[in-house]
């Protein structure tokens, strides 16, 4: 699951709500009419409903919430309620608690706009989403304190209720935008910058690639890395506009007898692409070009179209310094983030991992043991300096981890993992 800023995604949804109207992105792509309910008075102190409960419990600064509903027709009885001491009016129907039917369909919102605790500001609008029978049951916990963002996430299984969707979540938990993947699964959900929301679910004939649909126009149009096959973990907006993708070959007639294997085996490989407006590749890094296969931890192996295939290297993720133009790596198989160099494609510095490494990169060791294997990686600050050293900082990301590193001149690495919460 990825978080974003609150802000960049906001904007976009915001602005999506505006131009094609808020019914339609409260369920991406099911009914368009909302079920309006106006509220004057007071500002609600209570919204409870039966027999379908909304989730979460109502709060007055919690503006998202969502029924489970079942196929047909959804009769529910909302029950709005006034703060202490005071009255509001519904359909013409004054009292401190105001009982209202409504009939959603699945898909289909109902919007209630109240007066704004805070009697300087317009009214406020709460949504309740009547999800589709067959969204994924979200097991929702915050340790502390979350950080104020949407989370956007999918399933890969079915799992109960049998479908699968792509998502964004509140700080809640509370899905605010959701759509049924042409395909059966949605894995790494993430906006593009452009408006777009792309996942994989290799769901395109003949080769794999992101699904990628338009907030504003509602169209979905696929992407795949132009050196095939598309890699599922990574696609990311570059800050010149440029998509950075992965891609994972195979490579023929490699030496795995190390790890137990022959002197000619398979291996998958790894390839970064930067690809321009045009679909075309203005940069390229091959990972059997500057990583040995004996930098794995885990030479994991498995059969594919009758053959064994080594997968050594498992690329993960992928960020861009904008100013030297260099390139973060994550790499599950090594138990290592390595920092390369644009110009040349060497390996600037390798922190974790082995002992192994390209002839001129510098290890960097993790002095923490949970700073290592499936870490999503992403730069927080940098300088002119990530060459010759003077600072470079980064933020790991592993389930309920996280881990914070700088690396300077002086000191060449400095740890600190704890625990969300």
């Amino acid at each position: 699951m990825q978080r974003f800023a609150v802000f960049g995604l906001l904007a976009l949804l915001a602005g999506t709500f505006a131009t094609m109207g808020a019914p339609r992105e409260a369920h991406a792509g099911g009914r368009s009419d909302a079920l309006a309910v106006q509220v004057t008075g007071s500002p609600l102190g209570s919204i409870t409903s039966s027999p379908v409960s909304i989730s979460p419990s109502f709060a007055p600064n919690i503006t998202d919430y969502v029924w489970r509903c079942q196929s047909g027709i959804n009769t529910i009885q909302l029950t709005l309620t006034a703060v202490s001491g005071r009255t509001i009016t519904v359909a013409g129907r004054r009292a401190g608690s105001v009982s209202i039917e409504e009939s959603p369909i699945e898909n289909q919102a109902v919007i209630i706009s109240a007066p704004d605790p805070d009697a300087t500001r317009p009214p406020i609008q709460y949504w309740i989403r009547c999800l589709p029978h067959d969204f994924p049951e979200l097991n929702v916990t915050r340790p502390g304190t979350p950080p104020p963002g949407w989370y956007l996430t999918g399933n890969v299984f079915p799992g109960r209720t049998g479908g699968t969707y792509a998502m964004v979540l509140d700080a809640n938990g509370t899905p605010v935008w959701y759509r049924d993947p042409a395909g059966e699964q949605a894995i790494n959900v993430t906006p593009l910058g452009d408006g777009t929301i792309a996942w994989d679910g290799n769901a395109n004939p003949g080769y794999p690639a992101f699904e990628d649909y338009d907030l504003g126009t509602g169209q979905t149009s696929w992407l795949a890395a132009p050196r095939q096959p598309t890699d599922l973990h990574e696609i990311y907006r570059m800050p010149n506009g440029h998509l950075m993708m992965l891609s994972n070959p195979w490579k023929q007639d490699v030496d795995m007898t190390w790890a137990g294997g022959g002197s000619s085996a398979n291996i998958v490989d790894c390839v970064l692409q930067e690809i321009d407006a045009n679909h075309q590749v203005t940069w390229e890094w091959r990972a059997s070009d500057h990583l040995s296969v004996t930098e794995s931890t885990h030479p994991t192996s498995a059969i594919a179209f009758g053959l064994v295939v080594y997968d050594p290297f498992h690329c993960n993720s992928i960020d861009t310094d904008p100013v030297s133009g260099n390139v973060l790596l994550s790499a599950r198989h090594t138990d290592a983030i390595y920092l390369i160099e644009r110009a040349s494609g060497g390996i600037i510095w390798k922190m974790g991992g082995n002992a192994v490494s390209e002839s001129g990169s510098q290890i960097l060791s993790i002095t923490r043991p949970e700073a290592s294997g499936d870490f999503r990686v992403a730069r927080t600050t940098s300088s002119d300096g990530a060459l010759n050293g003077e600072l470079y900082s980064l933020r790991l990301t592993k389930a309920e981890t996280s881990c914070s590193m700088s690396r300077s001149r002086t000191v060449s690495l400095l740890t600190e993992c704890k625990r969300s919460g």
